[in-house]
């Protein structure tokens, strides 16, 4: 894939820590960033950047998503639905997915990166390497069943579609701005 630098790229889940960060990042380097954000008060990480525009909307409102698309050659998916009931999760993670690859399939977008989770192969009994060729490990937790359906929605559309795309599974992120893991990661540190 070509340099991203003076193109157009849409960041879901941009107000968020790993979203925040790549939208950052891309904008030092250049690109013009389209930054979906849900509440544009939990964009202030990204707000007033320069090449950054924050576009108001979510993985459930299709019109929104159709505006957030418009002009972009990639879209980073990173947005996710973490906690919360299976049907809420789902609208999100998987049916948002769907949509969104939909979406940016007929507004020509070139690839779809999306953001999924090392979770999709479970938390019990893994093997020493977990790897790509690996198997997917069915789980009652909504958060990795309702990814691996956007794994798999993603997949669908965009081989039906002809648009490229990529799947990285990251695990565990922490840093600057992540509460949540962060702090777990510092509380376990200090335990005696």
């Amino acid at each position: 894939m070509p340099s991203l630098q003076n193109t157009s790229v849409l960041v879901t889940g941009a107000s968020g820590f790993v979203g925040g960060h790549l939208t950052r990042t891309l904008a030092e380097r250049g690109v013009q960033v389209k930054a979906l954000a849900r509440v544009r008060e939990r964009a202030k990480y990204i707000d007033g950047l320069d090449r950054v525009e924050i576009v108001l909307g979510d993985l459930t409102d299709a019109d929104s998503l159709r505006r957030a698309v418009e002009g972009c050659s990639v879209v980073f998916h990173v947005a996710a639905a973490t906690h919360g009931p299976l049907t809420a999760q789902q609208a999100v993670n998987a049916d948002g997915t769907r949509a969104l690859a939909q979406i940016a399939a007929d507004a020509g977008v070139q690839r779809v990166v999306h953001v999924s989770s090392v979770a999709i192969y479970g938390f019990k009994n893994l093997p020493e390497r977990v790897d790509e060729d690996m198997p997917p490990i069915p789980s009652p937790y909504a958060y990795t069943r309702t990814k691996l359906a956007g794994e798999h929605a993603l997949r669908e559309v965009a081989n039906a579609r002809g648009m490229e795309y990529s799947i990285v599974r990251p695990g565990m992120i922490y840093g600057p701005r992540s509460g949540l893991w962060t702090a777990q990661v510092f509380r376990l540190a200090a335990a005696p």
